[in-house]
C-alpha cells in the first residue's frame, strides 16, 4: 500500500509507480481504441463470421474503458488522492487517511472515479463516460451487443480525456494525438 502526504514528489518511489500507471492505461486504452477502428474499417469487407466481429467489438470497449480507468485513477493519484476503497466510500486525499480505513484489495469503482471527475470538470462529456461504464459492465456480464448509435460514448470519453490532460497540463502529445485521429475512424 502507499501512503502519500500531498503530491508525488519529483524521482519518488510514488512517482514512478504513477508514470507506469499512466503507460499501461494509454497502451490498454490505445489497444481499445485500435481495435475499434480495424471494426470500423473493416466492418463492410470483413469475411469472418459475424460472431468474431462481435467479439472483437466487444474485447475493443472493455480495454478501452479498463485503459480509461487506469489513466483517471493515475491522475488522482498524481494529485494525491487515494484509490484505494475505505469504509466510508468517500474520495480521499492520501494526507487524510489513517492505515486502518483503506482495503489495500479493493480500489474504487469507476463510477466513483467517474463521480469525482464529473464535479472536477463539469464541462467535460462525463455522461458518455458513465455510459461506457455500464456498457462495459454489461459486455463483461452480459455479453451484451454494442450498438452503432454508441459511438458518441468512445468520443465523449476521448474529450474527456483531451479536457483532463490539458487541465492537468499532462504533455502526452503522442498519446493525445493519436486519441484525437481515433475520433473520425471508428
Amino acid at each position: 500500500m502507499v501512503l502519500l502526504t500531498g503530491v508525488p514528489k519529483a524521482g519518488s518511489d510514488v512517482e514512478r509507480e504513477v508514470d507506469e500507471m499512466f503507460k499501461l492505461g494509454e497502451a490498454v486504452f490505445l489497444e481499445g481504441v485500435k481495435k475499434l477502428e480495424e471494426y470500423h474499417i473493416d466492418e463492410p469487407n470483413f469475411i469472418h463470421p459475424r460472431s468474431e466481429l462481435i467479439i472483437k467489438k466487444r474485447l475493443a470497449v472493455v480495454e478501452f474503458v479498463n485503459g480509461l480507468e487506469l489513466i483517471l485513477k493515475a491522475i488522482m493519484i498524481l494529485n494525491g488522492y487515494s484509490i484505494y476503497k475505505i469504509r466510508t466510500e468517500k474520495i480521499f486525499k492520501l494526507e487524510d487517511t489513517v492505515k486502518d480505513t483503506i482495503n489495500e484489495g479493493r480500489t474504487l469503482d469507476l463510477d466513483q472515479i467517474v463521480s469525482f471527475f464529473r464535479t472536477r470538470y463539469s464541462r467535460l462529456p462525463f455522461k458518455g463516460v458513465d455510459e461506457l461504464r455500464k456498457l462495459r459492465n454489461q459486455i463483461v456480464h452480459k455479453g451484451t451487443g454494442i450498438g452503432e448509435k454508441k459511438r458518441v460514448y468512445f468520443i465523449n470519453a476521448i474529450d474527456c480525456l483531451t479536457g483532463i490532460y490539458q487541465s492537468e497540463h499532462l504533455n502526452h502529445r503522442n498519446f493525445l494525438n493519436r486519441i484525437q485521429t481515433a475520433k473520425t475512424r471508428f
